[in-house]
């Protein structure tokens, strides 16, 4: 666990706007099987996809933002099937710009560097039975042989419409730094 845990990236390998969070737990490890209203992954994949080592961040300037990153590891061709699985499942899970039953307002791929050996990320904005503040998460998986990165960037919006403070080109930055240091 300490070979793992020393391919996580520190703040400093992010930049000067994060800091150190919360410590991880089993909870935030371990994936959902349900990814959203009516799409459930088959409960060992989501297992296999559960993080081994991870760690949070916090936005220096206390805004409302969360960055996690955790390292999966497993066979290189299940986890190749597992990720592909997953993005094809996350992909069908229902939109409705209103926000209605439990949709989520919108759900798009985000572009990514040229990373490692298979990579997705989207974004995902959701917002609680249409009203109130919206929540803009943006999920990359990058697997370099037998380990995956994910990386996770929540930002609370006030609207649907709001621009987010960290673009995607800036979020790819951090999946990037990321990766550099797991890869190391």
């Amino acid at each position: 666990a300490g070979a793992l845990a020393a391919k996580l990236p520190a703040a400093a390998d992010l930049g000067a706007a994060w800091k150190l969070g919360s410590p991880i737990n089993e909870m935030d490890l371990t994936m959902n099987a349900e990814l959203c209203k009516d799409v459930v992954l088959d409960a060992q994949m989501a297992e296999r996809l559960s993080g081994a080592a991870g760690v949070q961040f916090e936005p220096v300037d206390g805004s409302s933002k969360h960055l996690m990153v955790q390292l999966i590891t497993g066979e290189r061709a299940q986890l190749t099937s597992d990720l592909t699985g997953y993005f094809e499942a996350m992909k069908t899970c229902p939109v409705d710009p209103k926000g209605a039953n439990g949709a989520f307002l919108s759900v798009a791929d985000v572009a990514l560097p040229e990373l490692g050996d298979q990579r997705q990320a989207v974004g995902i904005r959701a917002q609680e039975n249409g009203t109130g503040p919206v929540w803009f998460v943006r999920a990359a998986q990058v697997r370099v042989g037998a380990l995956i990165v994910a990386v996770g960037l929540t930002e609370i919006l006030e609207t649907p419409d709001q621009v987010p403070a960290i673009s995607d080109s800036d979020f790819g930055t951090l999946v990037q730094a990321a990766v550099t240091k797991a890869s190391a």
